[in-house]
């Protein structure tokens, strides 16, 4: 583009003068020309999180949105719709007396569009359960910003920092987090309590 030259006297635009006569940075045409001329494809920036030695594995995570406690997390190689209930089933059978038909029906879960949580299957178990399935609007993360912050945490305090020989590996080393995380991690939003401390709490003024 630069390089064109006035057909009157034959001398070059140059690069700047044709940025500023097509409103376009500079920066645009170095960052498209790098992209062609790079032998490396791009990749996200930021840590990399291992694999294990079985190859890729999915993680699924349950977040109370009002104590910020990891209700349930699981690992599995295939991150299938049987994959994302675990999670859920695991809080469901620790906070309720049972798993059966409208045990929590006081509960709305904030959920993706992902094909795993959009499935008949995950969504008739909801319905059991007498769970309100509330979607976060797509691509608007924040809109599921507890769950967010967590997988962050995770990621920061686990997953970045330690590889695992196999997806149940990963499993149980992420139930032994989500213990640790609930006992001692500082929540701001409820005055630097532990998760575990504002269910206590809770459950003491209710039983009041």
């Amino acid at each position: 583009m630069g390089r064109a030259a006035a057909p009157s006297t034959g001398r070059r635009y140059g690069l700047a003068r044709a940025c500023r006569a097509l409103e376009m940075p500079r920066s645009t045409v170095y960052a498209a020309r790098a992209r062609r001329l790079a032998t490396v494809p791009p990749r996200k920036r930021g840590p990399k999180t291992a694999w294990t030695d079985e190859g890729v594995a999915t993680v699924f995570i349950a977040v109370d949105h009002f104590t910020a406690e990891c209700v349930g997390v699981h690992a599995a190689r295939r991150g299938t719709r049987f994959g994302a209930l675990e999670p859920l089933r695991q809080g469901i059978r620790q906070h309720f007396d049972g798993y059966r038909e409208d045990i929590a029906a006081v509960l709305a879960l904030r959920h993706d569009h992902r094909s795993q949580f959009m499935s008949d299957h995950f969504q008739t178990e909801l319905r059991f359960l007498g769970i309100a399935s509330s979607r976060a609007f797509v691509r608007e993360p924040e809109g599921n910003g507890c769950a967010e912050r967590f997988i962050r945490t995770l990621k920061e305090q686990l997953l970045w920092i330690k590889p695992f020989d196999s997806a149940e590996a990963l499993r149980r080393a992420l139930l032994a987090f989500k213990d640790r995380y609930n006992s001692e991690w500082l929540i701001e939003r409820h005055g630097h309590q532990t998760p575990a401390a504002v269910r206590a709490a809770f459950a003491a003024d209710a039983a009041a």
